[in-house]
């Protein structure tokens, strides 16, 4: 029986202590991300901080978290 569990997490936080009660995994699926078409000229700063935090940093910081688990 195939058993799947969702959990939301606000990937821009800082504090991913939330992933430590992950101890047994057989997959990892992330499915963050978000963007919008515009020129880059017209972005705010924190918009560009939050697009590498949840599209780039989030992701690496869960590979790693769960790496020897896979």
């Amino acid at each position: 029986m195939l058993m799947l569990k969702l959990s939301l997490f606000n990937l821009i936080s800082s504090n991913y202590s939330f992933f430590n009660r992950f101890c047994d995994i057989n997959a990892l699926m992330i499915t963050a991300g978000f963007g919008k078409l515009a020129l880059f000229k017209n972005e705010q700063e924190q918009l560009i901080i939050d697009y590498f935090n949840v599209n780039a940093i989030s992701v690496l910081r869960l590979v790693k978290r769960f790496y020897t688990k896979l």
